[in-house]
This record gives structure tokens, sequence and C-alpha cells, in this order.
């Protein structure tokens, strides 16, 4: 197994026929397996050492030297040594690895631009997939798309449904995550903070974190991933809400679903911030509100559970 297709299997950045290539050397023995275990150990324990702009060989020695000397004190000098060096030739590897998956990105050129503004609007790309652009967004297009790989890179809020070419998976780059699927459609949304929300509608759809490719999980129909930026961690949950494409359909759903919750869907929805005080458990909302306007769907919750509500700029509080 050469060192440059370890490290392409590393960036995620390696071909069908090489993948299939790493696949048999790592099942051809035990030895292998342990081997690619360990990488992946270690991968998983010192992440934080090559998440940074610069990699430094030498203080990545540092900690590996720091960290084995804390846990195996009582090993034989030799055998530490050892241990030390293959373990800092694996970090120096996935240090590479972390830039050649930089390289890769920005030796990619984005030319081709889809951007909606003040509407929704919907794109079909050169491999026949169509996307559904919410307000306020950009979808940048790789120049080589559909040639050798089909890479993009999502601002905002887009909808997917991918044409399916096993040859060629289609890779979604959003904020800090990576979306890579063969064939199916999923939602992809990154806010402001730079939170990412993934939820699929059909299909299968890996979802993980950018350069952390051993930590891959495999979403299905009606799961949802949420990577929230200041804790730099993936939750997977079922995903338990109707409106994720409200914004595409313009038909909001709402089945015994708590007055607070409401209020957050409609805050996304409408661009608004809207709030309630009311936590009570017996304020439940069943209904179903096709390209309704803002003002009568507040109209009707009022008249519904007979509450009142102020209106202060773009803020609308809902009270007793």
């Amino acid at each position: 197994m050469s060192q440059q297709l370890i490290e392409k299997i590393l960036s995620d950045t390696a071909s069908p026929s090489e993948q299939k290539e790493f696949e048999i050397w790592l099942n051809t023995s035990e030895e292998n397996r342990k081997y690619f275990k360990k990488t992946k150990v270690i991968w998983e324990s010192l992440n934080k050492s090559f998440l940074t702009k610069k990699f430094s060989e030498e203080a990545a020695q540092i900690n590996i030297i720091s960290k084995i000397t804390e846990r195996k004190s009582k090993l034989l000098r030799i055998k530490r040594f050892k241990y030390i060096s293959y373990a800092a030739s694996v970090l120096i590897l996935i240090g590479l690895s972390y830039f050649a998956i930089n390289r890769s990105i920005r030796s990619d050129k984005f030319t081709q631009i889809y951007s909606a503004e003040n509407s929704i609007k919907q794109f079909e790309l050169d491999d026949g997939s169509h996307v559904w652009l919410n307000k306020n967004s950009v979808l940048k297009i790789s120049d080589n798309f559909g040639k050798k790989q089909r890479k993009t890179i999502l601002e905002g809020e887009a909808y997917f449904e991918v044409k399916p070419d096993k040859t060629k998976p289609f890779k979604v780059f959003t904020g800090n995550t990576v979306t890579r699927v063969l064939g199916t459609s999923f939602n992809l949304w990154l806010d402001k903070k730079n939170n990412v929300t993934l939820n699929v509608n059909s299909g299968k759809v890996e979802f993980y974190k950018k350069y952390m490719l051993f930590n891959k999980q495999i979403y299905t129909s009606c799961d949802m991933g949420y990577f929230q930026k200041d804790i730099g961690k993936i939750n997977k949950s079922e995903n338990k809400g109707l409106n994720y494409i409200a914004w595409k359909t313009g038909v909001l759903n709402f089945e015994n679903t708590p007055l607070h919750e409401v209020c957050k869907v409609l805050s996304k929805h409408y661009g608004k911030v809207i709030t309630t005080s009311i936590n009570q458990p017996d304020y439940l909302l069943s209904a179903t509100y096709p390209h309704e306007t803002l003002d009568n769907i507040i109209e009707t919750i009022c008249i519904t559970f007979d509450i009142k509500t102020t209106i202060e700029g773009d803020t609308i509080s809902l009270f007793q």
C-alpha cells in the first residue's frame, strides 16, 4: 500500500478504483486492519493537532510524545520509541491529508454560480440533478463537475434531488461539513452562526465534518443531522419536523405542536422574530397553512388559543 494512496483515502479524494484497491489491501491481513485501526484511533484522539492553518511536524511530534508518555510510562524505552516514531509518522500523514483536502478544494475552480436573492429559484445541473435555492442562498459548481467528480459549495439553504451516478459521488461542502451522496434527495441549511442542518427525504446520505473521514455517519429517510459550530459536533436524530422544506413547498403543517415550537418555525419561514411566554403543555396547534400570510396565521392562532399579540419592529410576541 503506497503512502500516496493512503493520503487519498484519508483526504476522501480516492477514485472508485483506488478505493477498491484500498479495501482489498485492508482485508488482506489482520495486520493491515490493525494498522488502519491504530491510524483511526490517533486521528480521532489528536484531530485538533492538525486542524490548524499551519501544520507543524515538530509540534505534532512533541504533542504525541507527551500523550504517549502519560499513558504508556511503564513500557520499555525501545518499544516506546518505536511507537512514538509510528505515531509521529501517522500524524504527519494525517497533516499531509489535511493539506491534501485543502489543496483538492482550492485546486477546483467554482466559476459557475447559482444564486437566489429575493425569491426561491430552481436549477437543473449538467448531470441532470435538480436544486432549489432558498432566498439569499448561493450554490457554486466545480468547473469539472460531471467529468471526474461532482463537487459543489453551498451558502444558505437548498433542497437537492441528485441524479444517481455510482462512479461520481455528489458532494456538497457546507460550512465545516461535507454531504456525500450517490443519488438521493435532501435539504441542507447553513445558518448565520455557521451551524448546518441536514434533513434526508429519500435514499442514503453520508454526513461528516471536514477532515474527519472516519466519523462518517449514514443518514436515511426521516433522519436529521445537526452540526453545532461552537462545539464542533454532529448530532444525529429522527426528523420529527414537518416543515423543513416548507420554504420550498409554501405549506406549513402542525400536528399537536407546542406553541413555542410553532413560533420557531414561523420565525425561520417568514424571517421575523416571533416569541411567546406561553409554555403550557395544553397549548398545542394542529393546522395546515398553504401559502398563507404571516398576519393571517398569527390571527388564527390568537383566536384559537384566546391569546394576545404585540408587534415591535420585526418582533412579534404572543402572550396570555
